[in-house]
């Protein structure tokens, strides 16, 4: 189970960081 949530975590910063890269890359 914890790694399950481990690997939820990674990928849910991982999307953020795209998230905000494609912000910057956008403004």
């Amino acid at each position: 189970m914890r790694c399950v949530i481990s690997l939820f975590s990674c990928c849910f910063k991982f999307f953020f960081i795209q998230m905000s890269t494609g912000r910057l890359l956008l403004m």
